[in-house]
């Protein structure tokens, strides 16, 4: 394989610099994404405990 030249080696060297930054950016909102779907399991599972406990109550009557 050919050597790269200087200008093709720094031209690449940006481009991957520039895609990896938008993977960064990407992976920074998908973490943001990620805890707030964490935030609305948690809550459902709550309300879930709070039914069954209400039904559990409603049968020891």
């Amino acid at each position: 394989m050919a050597a790269l030249t200087e200008a093709r080696r720094l031209e690449m060297l940006r481009l991957l610099t520039e895609r990896r930054g938008e993977l960064l950016f990407d992976i920074s909102h998908a973490k943001i994404a990620l805890g707030r779907l964490e935030r609305e399991l948690i809550e459902i599972e709550d309300a879930m405990q709070d039914l069954q406990a209400e039904d559990k109550r409603k049968g020891d009557d």
